[in-house]
């Protein structure tokens, strides 16, 4: 457990109090959690252009209460989410080891927490917090099979934090997962327990007492709305252009397995082959509720199938468990997309940071050039210990030079409405009002502003400016006794490019 909280550490902690928020889910996020730090009522969450990132409340309480006890920050931002995948690793190390053996339990959270999936827990999201529920959930129900009753509680304390976290996302796992383990599990008539249908029902309580305190403060309103864009748009069609054919998850499982690639494709092999088993039964079933139902809906997000990771975990560890170890194959599998994602990685970081002297993006590829083939050499020669040790450290490693040394540099780039926040307190010093037009509909360039201590107008587009602080689409005609600037760069989660505009009349 110590092992696995130190590389999750390396994975989640390094930069993520220096980065500036990465896209608009993090910005209404923090917004929303602000909102309720300084109004004093969690009940409602509100922030200017931020209606369609509206989440049930859980994460949002995590983050609120987070800026409380630590202050308002990016770390404090983030940090609910890195404690949230963090647990859902160790309960696979702990409720694995009881269903699968100790051995297997502790190499699934290791290849889980040194894969590039907690890259899931450094952005500020809601899906971490799904995911434990979910976890907990699964393992509660194979306790269930066991003859266990405290697998009911487990069940009903899983799908209370999945219902609070995002709602309907947990029913869609548990409505496929527990039928299929009513299907295919040998001991599936103790699911038939009263406990468990007792834990199910308890399980909404929460979720139904936050939409009853609602209620009564908006009269409906945000029950009205989360059902329908959540149950009626989300599960009729893709939204914002998030769609993708069957098999897009399963090309995003074989990237994030890196560097374990070829040993989640052997477990998978080794898994159809060993069907027969009751263990393996029980990881189909939870596939099937984490990840196929999801290829099959036109709406897709990577951060989805999330709830699939404890399973595909535990799917690759069976190789490194054979006597002979891992099929040669599947340690080449994984050193070629090491190769290939170092590649990568190398000639974007020298394409992007050009006038650098020591690319960071380079830099990573390097690494992953170097440490994941090595690993795989090693495994192939029979020092499983080592080799191991050599990967484990792979991805955690990555992820901390991309964050510290790659990303940093690329700021200006991936972030345009901090640099536009920057320009703002470069023009204009000392907390000046800001009116911004209604163009971008970006939350981010509102919490940067409000994080200055700004008070912030949104005005129509347009708006002709006079005196303060202006930020338009466009520049305008007159300039007289203004001071102004351009900021150019990609808009956040549209990847389109455009120019912000930053206006300044009087002192």
């Amino acid at each position: 457990m110590a092992l696995l909280l130190l590389l999750l550490a390396l994975s989640l902690l390094p930069g993520a109090a220096s980065l500036p928020l990465f896209d608009q889910d993090e910005a209404a996020y923090a917004g929303f959690a602000r909102g309720m730090v300084e109004s004093g009522s969690w009940v409602l969450h509100d922030y200017p252009w931020s209606e369609m990132h509206r989440k049930p409340p859980l994460a949002l309480w995590l983050i609120a209460a987070s800026f409380t006890v630590l202050g308002e920050s990016w770390f404090s931002l983030r940090l609910p989410g890195a404690l949230c995948l963090s647990l859902s690793v160790l309960w696979v190390a702990w409720r694995g080891a009881a269903h699968f053996g100790r051995e297997r339990a502790a190499l699934a959270a290791l290849l889980l927490a040194t894969s590039l999936v907690p890259l899931f827990g450094r952005v500020a999201l809601v899906d971490p917090a799904l995911l434990l529920g979910e976890t907990i959930a699964f393992f509660g129900l194979l306790d269930v099979l066991k003859g266990r009753r405290s697998g009911a509680l487990s069940v009903g304390l899983g799908l209370a934090i999945g219902l609070l976290a995002k709602g309907p996302a947990i029913l869609v796992f548990l409505g496929v997962g527990l039928p299929a383990l009513a299907i295919l599990h040998p001991e599936r008539r103790r699911l038939l327990s009263t406990w468990l249908a007792l834990a199910l029902l308890l399980g909404f309580l929460p979720l139904l007492a936050w939409g009853w305190r609602t209620w009564q403060e908006d009269g409906g309103a945000t029950v009205r709305w989360m059902l329908d864009w959540y149950l009626l748009k989300r599960t009729s069609g893709a939204v914002l252009g998030q769609s993708g054919p069957p098999g897009t998850y399963l090309l995003l499982f074989l990237l994030f397995a890196t560097p374990w690639t070829g040993l989640l494709l052997a477990g998978a092999l080794q898994l159809v082959r060993r069907r027969d088993l009751a263990s393996e039964r029980a990881l189909l079933a939870w596939l099937l509720g984490g990840w196929i139902v999801w290829e099959l809906l036109s709406s897709k997000l990577p951060a989805y199938s999330l709830g699939a990771w404890p399973a595909l975990a535990l799917v690759a560890a069976q190789p490194l468990l054979d006597d002979e170890g891992p099929p040669r194959w599947s340690l080449w599998v994984s050193a070629l997309v090491s190769v290939a994602l170092g590649l990568g990685l190398i000639g974007v970081g020298l394409a992007l940071e050009e006038d650098l002297v020591l690319p960071g993006l380079a830099l990573c590829g390097a690494w992953l050039l170097l440490s994941g083939p090595t690993a795989m050499v090693l495994l192939a020669r029979g020092r499983r210990a080592l080799g191991l040790g050599v990967g484990a450290i792979c991805a955690p490693v990555l992820l901390a030079l991309a964050f510290t040394v790659g990303l940093p540099e690329l700021r200006p780039r991936l972030h345009i409405t901090w640099s536009v926040a920057q320009t703002v307190e470069q023009l204009a010093p000392g907390g000046a009002s800001v009116h911004l037009v209604d163009a971008w509909r970006l939350p981010s360039l509102i919490y940067y502003l409000e994080g200055q201590g700004r008070e912030v107008e949104i005005v129509p587009r347009e708006a002709r400016p006079g005196d303060g602080v202006w930020i338009l689409a466009e520049l305008p005609q007159e300039l007289d006794g203004k001071r102004w600037a351009r900021v150019e760069g990609w808009v956040p989660d549209k990847g389109v490019p455009t120019s912000f505009y930053v206006v300044v009349t009087g002192p």
